[in-house]
């Protein structure tokens, strides 16, 4: 069979595969990009890092967002449905996808279709039956084992949605509260599959009060997704912050790396652009570089480490040059992929920031060389991080150069003393509030008192 041709790989616009994959992917709208340019890239190998739905829907996003990847990922999301789930709607779906790449074999297996939907309701019925002897018995154990049979079958059915109302329409069976914050790290996971970040801050918030020394398994899986949701929402400090209290061995030992959801490629991969996005180039060097637990994440993906170097060595060639590559990466994960032209945003400015720093005044025209750009585009940048307080300086129309202003030690003295008076003055209003509080509740508290003795 001939292999087509790249236009005749390219679903048609509006195809089921884009309808399919619009109701599960974080993004509403499809940004194409091109096939990643980092070295030694497999999909394959990229991909069996993953397991079940998390393989399957970043196969998907993949087969969404890149043509030159689509018939395989599309392939590979097909085949771990068949081999994992009993999703038979998604295994159908699939399947009239790649029946638009002519190279794909495409025949339904309509015999795993049968079994798969008779295994599932077999299940089911066993599940509910279990149930029902749970209640007979008043026995919340035995009815917590059964609720978590049938969201792990929720899960293989491909109902994530149903699971997440499975598991909060059933807390009442929780034997104790120690169960209900581990409903709620179940609840968190399910957000995790689904990319729903503010989700699983919320699940994570109902567990720290119910578990209130959690053991370090339990306490790295809370990291890991915290990590992950702070990524997600863009916080990138927090991001960075977290995950250098994390450790491969501790994760690996904890089973994180087993459930297919998160690699320590991930972790690398999110720890080295938070930390470019929020660190100066001191603390890159003393917070990424130097440290040995983090070290461990980057021997997973050794162009993050280059990359770092590069940036705290004021390599500013070769730091794009390998950003350029990581993000083409990045453009096809479904975490990272959306929030790339804003993490590339801001490791630019920073690039910038630690470009202009030893300089009293330098070429707009020079820079944009170094940072392969132009002398237009520079200068409206250099005008936005001015305009942000990103940098003390003007630009000079007449010559073309960038000249920064001499901060004069008094008036930075100033500064700080006018800031320091500020916070004065707010705890000041802060603490009268709080004393008139507290005198209304004295006077409440004594009616009170006096009306229950008579």
């Amino acid at each position: 069979m001939s292999i087509p041709d790249q236009a005749s790989k390219r679903p048609r616009m509006g195809s089921i595969g884009n309808r399919l994959l619009s109701r599960k992917l974080p993004t509403s709208e499809v940004v194409v990009v091109p096939k990643p340019t980092l070295e030694d890239f497999s999909l394959e190998n990229y991909l069996n890092g993953y397991k079940g739905f998390a393989k399957i829907s970043r196969a998907k996003y993949i087969g969404q967002h890149c043509y030159d990847l689509a018939e395989e990922g599309y392939r590979i999301a097909r085949d771990e449905v068949k081999q994992n789930t009993f999703d038979t709607a998604a295994y159908q779906e699939l399947c009239k996808i790649l029946a638009q790449y002519t190279s794909s074999t495409t025949e339904l297996d309509s015999d795993w279709i049968l079994n798969a939907n008779m295994k599932a309701k077999n299940e089911d019925a066993e599940i509910y039956a279990e149930f029902d002897r749970a209640k007979k018995r008043n026995s919340k154990q035995d009815s917590m084992r059964a609720l978590t049979k049938h969201v792990e079958l929720l899960r293989k059915m491909g109902r994530m949605d149903d699971a997440i109302k499975k598991l909060q329409d059933n807390r009442d069976v929780c034997p104790d509260v120690r169960a209900q914050g581990e409903l709620h790290i179940e609840l968190a996971h399910i957000s995790q599959l689904l990319y729903r970040w503010l989700q699983i801050s919320t699940f994570l918030q109902r567990v720290e009060p119910v578990i209130t020394d959690p053991p370090q398994p339990l306490k790295a899986e809370m990291a890991v997704l915290r990590a992950q949701a702070s990524f997600g929402d863009c916080e990138w400090k927090r991001t960075v912050n977290g995950i250098l209290q994390l450790r491969v061995d501790i994760l690996r030992d904890a089973g994180i790396f087993e459930r297919g959801a998160v690699t320590a490629r991930d972790i690398a991969l999110y720890g080295t652009l938070s930390g470019l996005a929020a660190y100066n180039r001191d603390e890159v060097k003393s917070m990424l570089l130097d440290s040995m637990a983090f070290r461990q994440f980057l021997d997973q993906i050794p162009e993050c480490q280059r990359l770092l170097q590069s940036f705290y060595d004021s390599n500013y060639g070769d730091a794009l040059t390998r950003l350029d590559s990581i993000l083409s990466f990045c453009k096809i994960d479904p975490v990272i992929g959306p929030h790339v032209p804003q993490l590339y945003q801001q490791i630019l400015d920073n690039l910038v920031v630690l470009y202009t720093k030893p300089f009293a005044s330098l070429s707009i025209e020079k820079m944009a060389k170094v940072l392969s750009s132009d002398a237009a585009t520079m200068e409206r940048l250099l005008v936005k991080m001015i305009e942000k307080e990103n940098i003390n300086a003007r630009i000079d129309g007449a010559t073309g150069f960038l000249v920064k202003y001499a901060v004069d030690p008094r008036d930075a003295a100033l500064k700080r003393t006018e800031k320091l008076h500020s916070m004065f003055l707010l705890q000041t209003k802060l603490m009268k509030y709080r004393i008139q509080y507290l005198e209304e509740e004295s006077v409440v508290s004594n009616s009170r008192g006096a009306q229950s003795r008579d």
